[in-house]
């Protein structure tokens, strides 16, 4: 068993939650919000949610904003997905708009193919954006986190929970956020695509 905290920050508000993991069960214990607006920066916005959930928690996970992320998929030869950490900073530099020595990236390999090619879902941030959000938790806690995921990623971690509504067939899974909007496209309870629209329910015209 181990207790877990996610951390997920907003321009507009943190949330913070306690989960207690067990074999094949995820229960949520407690859960906290505060409105930025309502603090002075969102640093003392995340201390406050972080409070009570400090002397509970054993591990922290947290994301970067999906805005400040560059998802791709990219198309390499079947037989180099044994060696994919020597070919992605290559392929994965040609679909950036910055430097690779600038960010840090990861990716999820598919399964082996004897098709000629195969998708690579990629995700790369700028190292210094993901510094800033470890160095605001380990301000906030004392202890940098565990995880780093960014925008909708962390949302396919649901398909563990309900395999049967979204391991079974291809789904999307919409955050509707109140500046922004997260979703992320899964297919056999694996994220295959993933987006921030910059646009939330908080510029839809009312009515």
């Amino acid at each position: 068993m181990a207790r877990i905290v996610g951390i997920d920050i907003r321009d507009t508000h943190v949330r913070a939650v306690l989960l207690r993991t067990r074999y094949r069960a995820v229960e949520l214990e407690q859960m906290t919000e505060v409105d930025v607006a309502q603090t002075v920066n969102s640093a003392e916005a995340l201390r406050q949610a972080l409070m009570p959930l400090l002397h509970a928690g054993e591990h922290f996970a947290v994301a970067i904003d999906g805005q400040k992320a560059f998802v791709h998929r990219i198309r390499v030869p079947g037989t180099a997905l044994k060696q994919l950490a020597d070919v992605l900073p290559f392929e994965l530099e040609a679909e950036l708009p910055l430097d690779i020595e600038e960010v840090v990236y990861d990716f999820r390999a598919p399964p082996p193919t004897r098709e000629p090619t195969a998708e690579v879902l990629t995700v790369a941030a700028r190292e210094t954006d993901v510094l800033a959000v470890i160095a605001q938790v380990k301000t906030a806690t004392g202890r940098e986190p565990e995880r780093v995921s960014t925008g909708a990623l962390p949302l396919a971690n649901l398909a563990e929970l309900v395999p049967e509504a979204l391991a079974t067939r291809p789904v999307a899974v919409v955050d509707f956020g109140g500046s922004h909007t997260d979703f992320v496209v899964m297919e056999g309870g694996q994220p295959v695509f993933a987006r921030t629209l910059s646009r939330g329910v908080g510029t839809l015209p009312e009515g």
